[in-house]
């Protein structure tokens, strides 16, 4: 069985017709709506690199060398709780 096979929403004649729907509906918007989305998913993406970039923990210095991001290794790392139990 396919994973879509299992899912509730695809597999009923509901769903099936909401999704056709709402590609009948954004395949009728005309070209210069496609642009104009294009050109702002374009900006957002170009500020949210940029922020990213300057803001993240690895160019400020608060990922310890040898953390991995996001794990409590990182926490440790930096200096935070300590994970032994011995005294």
């Amino acid at each position: 069985m396919s994973w879509c096979g299992r899912c509730g929403w695809w597999g009923s004649s509901g769903g099936r017709a909401v999704v056709l729907l709402c590609l009948l509906l954004v395949g009728n918007l005309p070209l210069i709506t496609w642009a104009r989305f294009v050109g702002w998913m374009a900006a957002g993406l170009l500020i949210h690199l940029c922020w990213g970039r300057r803001h993240s923990k690895v160019a400020t210095g608060e990922l310890a060398t040898g953390a991995t991001p996001g794990t409590a290794e990182e926490h440790d790392l930096a200096g935070g709780r300590k994970t032994s139990s011995a005294p």
